[in-house]
């Protein structure tokens, strides 16, 4: 448990002994990148507003934007490589409106 500000100059490893879960309340500020191992999930529940690389904006549960450069990518999907296996899926509430399958 950490009660007040942690300022690292290097690296933290959180090893084996970590059973659960680390809790940070309040901010958590990564000044160059972050790796997730398995799962991640942002926000408490599902109709959290997030951003990626652009501010959030009301309503929009994900708004990325990447370099505009050639040959950017700004969001890149995989799904499963079956065919008929869908790639992505959109929901307008719980009406699934439209998705990408592969052929």
């Amino acid at each position: 448990y950490i009660a007040g500000a942690l300022d690292v100059a290097g690296n933290v490893i959180l090893g084996d002994n970590i059973v659960d879960t680390v809790d940070v309340i309040g901010i958590l500020n990564v000044d160059a990148s972050l790796t997730v191992d398995g799962n991640a999930q942002l926000g408490d529940v599902a109709t959290d507003d997030h951003g990626i690389n652009i501010a959030v904006e009301d309503g929009i549960a994900l708004k990325i934007q990447g370099d505009t450069g050639a040959g950017a990518t700004a969001l890149e999907v995989v799904g499963g490589g079956a065919s008929g296996d869908y790639i992505s899926k959109y929901y307008s509430g719980a009406s699934l409106v439209g998705g990408f399958r592969k052929k």
